[in-house]
C-alpha cells in the first residue's frame, strides 16, 4: 500500500516514528516535497538481534512505500565513547 498524499505520508512517518522534529510542519513539507529524507538511527548496545533487524527493515520499508528516502544512521562512535559492547566495537 503506497501513501499518495501528504496526509496519508504524514501517518505512516507517525505511525513508525519515536520522534518527529517539527511535526507540526510536516504536511506542509510533504506538500512541498515529494520524496523527503527520513533517518532511522540507533546507538548499538550490544549484537544486534533478529528482532531489531526485523523492526529496522519494516520501519524503513514502510517509509520507502510512502515516498520518503531514508538514511540508516548508526551512532558508533557514541557506542564507543559510552563503552557499550566493552568499548571494543
Amino acid at each position: 500500500m503506497a501513501a499518495n498524499n501528504p496526509e496519508e505520508k504524514a501517518e505512516v512517518l507517525r505511525g513508525v516514528a519515536d520522534d518527529i522534529v517539527g511535526d507540526e510542519d510536516l504536511p506542509q513539507l510533504l506538500r512541498e516535497k515529494a520524496n523527503p529524507f527520513c533517518f532511522d538511527g540507533f546507538e548499538p548496545s550490544g549484537n544486534m538481534n533478529i528482532a531489531q533487524g526485523i523492526g529496522t527493515v519494516t520501519r524503513v520499508n514502510k517509509m520507502v512505500r510512502a515516498g520518503f528516502r531514508v538514511k540508516i544512521v548508526i551512532a558508533d562512535w557514541f557506542a564507543l565513547l559510552n563503552k557499550k559492547m566493552g568499548g571494543g566495537l
